[in-house]
């Protein structure tokens, strides 16, 4: 069982919540998370610390400007994507552009420009980027880690292995990389007690009731970051 105010899930969109119905008062605490929901806001953040962030070509305000922004691109390959947006909606990785296969990586799809204007109308997006497409070391895409802070500590690591590959999956762990996904506190299991008694945690059950998450089956096993395992601990505490 995991207490509703305990689930990191649960942490993370009682966060949300408040900036979006308040964001005066959020300003006011001091906080600044909330504006790294724009992409591009995120970026100018992350090169601004030196740290290295992907080349963004144009950004433009309407979906109707990007066959014009499109155009002054020289790279063959590039990522458009919608500056606000969770869970990879709005961005569509090409890494060839339109030419030759015309391959979306993300939905292993063939895609025209025409589809991904008419998508993105539909989401009313208020500014969207043509940025640099960086490929993996094992894949296509690199694997994604995305750190949840509380109190200025990690609370939770979502990982995203194969983007653009067929067996892409997801997990989310601590800080140690102790999975919080399975016989962790990551999604409520309900109630915490029924008829004054507490729940018995079912750990067969919960080891594969929390995904699919963000549309992805969980992994199986993921590894810190690193090319070895000496490595590994020293790569994930510079990315903390």
């Amino acid at each position: 069982f995991c207490a509703s105010d305990e689930s990191i899930g649960g942490l993370i969109k009682a966060r949300s919540k408040a900036f979006k119905s308040n964001p005066v008062a959020v300003d006011n605490n001091g906080f600044w998370f909330h504006h790294l929901e724009d992409k591009a806001a995120a970026y100018m953040l992350t090169a601004n610390m030196g740290f290295r962030a992907p080349e963004i070509y144009c950004c433009v305000t309407s979906v109707d400007e990007l066959e014009t922004c499109l155009e002054d691109i020289k790279a063959p390959g590039f990522v458009i994507k919608a500056t606000q947006g969770h869970s990879s909606k709005g961005i569509y990785v090409m890494p060839t552009g339109f030419m030759g296969s015309s391959m979306e990586l993300l939905s292993q799809s063939k895609t025209s420009l025409s589809e991904i204007v008419a998508d993105l109308k539909g989401s009313k997006p208020t500014k969207i980027v043509i940025e640099e497409y960086i490929t993996g070391t094992d894949g296509p895409l690199p694997t994604e880690y995305k750190f949840h802070m509380f109190a200025g500590e990690v609370a939770s690591i979502d990982v995203v292995e194969g983007r653009g590959t067929s067996c892409a999956c997801y997990a989310s762990v601590d800080k140690d990389f102790e999975r919080l996904d399975q016989y962790g506190c990551f999604q409520s299991g309900g109630n915490e007690k029924k008829d004054g008694q507490c729940n018995a945690v079912d750990f067969s059950r919960g080891a594969i009731n929390a995904g699919p998450v963000k549309g992805l089956p969980l992994c199986t096993d993921v590894s810190p970051p690193g090319g070895n395992p000496a490595s590994n601990n020293c790569n994930l505490s510079k990315m903390m």
